[in-house]
């Protein structure tokens, strides 16, 4: 929301500034939900890598890079 006023003088802002305040307005509001939604595209990248990344730890071995009886049960379920 954008409040504008001129604490000297009323009528100081016309109808043409109006639009312009809007159009202002307008754009800060279209650059704030496109940064919101690349904050979030971000956000779920990491959240798939860490993911991915815990899956890994969870099914190899982490001495020999094997995969795990863990892995096995996942396989066998997923058939």
């Amino acid at each position: 929301m954008v409040y504008l006023d001129h604490r000297l003088a009323r009528g100081v802002f016309g109808r043409e500034d109006e639009l312009i305040f809007v159009a202002i307005a307008n754009h800060i509001s279209v650059a704030l939900e496109t940064a919101r939604a690349a904050r979030m595209q971000l956000e779920r990248v990491s959240l798939e890598r860490d993911l991915k990344a815990m899956h890994q730890q969870a099914t190899t071995d982490a001495l020999t890079g094997l995969k795990n009886r863990r892995a096995l049960i996942v396989n066998c379920h997923s058939q």
